[in-house]
């Protein structure tokens, strides 16, 4: 069964015991054991130093977070060392984003400590599904019905906020790479569009890289990270106007070595075959009437859906690359390849009667309609994904850290609780002590709690330290 490692790392052993019982408490259902390995960690950076350098603030930091200052022989260097524990576990994909909601609220990853999530190809321990139970006496209806049900609650499964975030800001900054791919895909595009070959042009679709820009600014507007926002929306327009141009130098370059009849006819002035032609179907696809640009806007709208969806389920964004560039890339160059050739040849018309700044008007008005689609369907499937960055905040509330966590049923977080979908869990007793001895890596093995209410009181020590 494919699942999730968390590593809690960095958790400072005076907040060890609080992390512990946040999870014991209430992520008992779909964790079934935590791995705490013991460690030492050395503070670098200038603000190491600039603590070291006041005697009071070294003082106050070995008081309250245990830090304590190492003076290296060798060098002579001071750094700041705490002995920290580091906490891993197994989790299903589904469960994660809940996961990470409840630790940070607690304060990992935001006070303390970070969360670490790598990816388990297989494993031996069988993590608990939420599979629904199937009684042997239901009769074949009952049994239909509860297979759609199954089938019905995995709509808004999805990976992480957090691991769709990461990879789609990764990817949000402009290079020269990008750049370079815009400017060999727009060339491709042109090639398809004058010689009629879908080929090249789908060749065009996956060298673009404009999805990951469209990305930036959908997923932004999601997660109201408005400077993801702005970065996306720049990039795009920076995109789309680079394919405007490069229609606009390859229209320059054909309007030198081409005639008009040339262009018209698809033959040079011997009656040989001249390749390229005005009246291809890639071309005036792309222009009058409106019902390319509706049919097109249809297109755009299931590419917007097939985004959110191909990256909200971790499914490979190859398919989504594809139909975003379908809708986008080829209008851009075919507008700026029509405005160049109409000005070199004003009275250069298709078959159809349609002048060249016609076709290139339509094109840009296909590429607005695509993109407005793209952006809102894109957007709307998201917020059905139930995507809105949460996790991407600060969630870290004080509620007085203490080395004994007594639960408060009026504090502990009932959203969380019900968010990790309970089921019947065995009979426990409502108070139980778990004595765990742990020399330097240790495995906890957690109870699952009846209720909120359930105390479990955690005493991790080492055997050295019962001596």
């Amino acid at each position: 069964m494919g699942c999730l490692q968390v590593n809690l790392s960095g958790i400072p052993d005076v907040y060890l015991e609080r992390v512990c019982d946040v999870i014991a408490t209430q992520a008992s259902e779909v964790v079934q054991h935590i791995d705490a390995v013991a460690s030492e960690r050395y503070m670098l950076g200038p603000s190491t130093q600039e603590a070291l350098a006041d005697e009071e603030d070294a003082q106050r930091a070995r008081a309250t977070s245990g830090l304590e200052p190492v003076t290296f022989r060798a060098t002579g260097r001071s750094l700041l060392k705490v002995k920290t524990h580091t906490l891993s576990l197994k989790i299903l994909p589904t469960h994660l984003t809940n996961f990470i909601k409840l630790v940070k609220t607690h304060g990992v990853g935001e006070e303390f400590g970070s969360i670490d999530v790598t990816e388990v190809r297989c494993t031996t321990d069988q993590l608990p599904s939420r599979s629904l139970s199937t009684e042997r006496h239901w009769t074949c209806w009952q049994r239909f019905l509860n297979g759609v049900k199954e089938f019905t609650s995995s709509a808004s499964d999805r990976i992480s906020t957090l691991e769709i975030h990461t990879s789609i800001v990764a990817n949000s900054f402009l290079s020269f790479n990008h750049m370079t791919c815009i400017v060999l895909a727009s060339g491709m595009a042109a090639v398809g569009l004058l010689t009629d070959s879908g080929v090249f042009v789908l060749a065009a679709f996956f060298v673009s890289p404009l999805m990951q820009m469209i990305l930036a600014l959908v997923w932004g507007l999601a997660v109201r990270d408005f400077e993801l926002t702005r970065r996306g929306f720049q990039n795009m327009v920076l995109g789309a106007s680079v394919c405007v141009c490069m229609g606009l130098a390859i229209g320059f370059f054909i309007s030198v070595f081409y005639t008009a009849e040339d262009l018209r006819t698809g033959l040079d002035a011997k009656g040989h075959a001249a390749y390229i032609s005005i009246n291809t179907q890639q071309i005036t696809s792309r222009g009058p009437p409106a019902g390319n640009v509706l049919m097109s806007a249809i297109v755009a709208a299931l590419s917007g859906i097939a985004i959110a969806l191909g990256h909200g389920s971790g499914i490979s964004s190859a398919l989504t690359g594809v139909c975003i560039s379908t809708s986008l890339l080829p209008p851009l160059v075919n507008a700026g390849l029509m405005w160049t050739l109409q000005v070199a040849f004003p009275e250069l018309k298709t078959k159809q009667g349609y002048m060249l700044v016609e076709i290139g008007v339509y094109s840009l008005y296909l590429y607005l309609s695509n993109i407005s689609c793209i952006v809102a369907f894109a957007w709307a499937s998201f917020k059905f994904k139930h995507v809105g960055g949460k996790t991407l905040r600060p969630m870290y509330r004080d509620q007085g850290l203490a080395l004994t966590l007594e639960p408060d049923p009026a504090t502990l977080q009932q959203d969380l609780l019900r968010a990790f979908s309970p089921q019947q869990s065995p009979q426990r007793r409502p108070s139980e002590s778990l004595d765990i001895r742990m020399p330097s890596s240790h495995s906890l093995f957690l109870p699952t709690p009846r209720s909120s209410s359930d105390n479990v009181e955690l005493n991790l020590s080492t055997p050295e330290e019962r001596l």
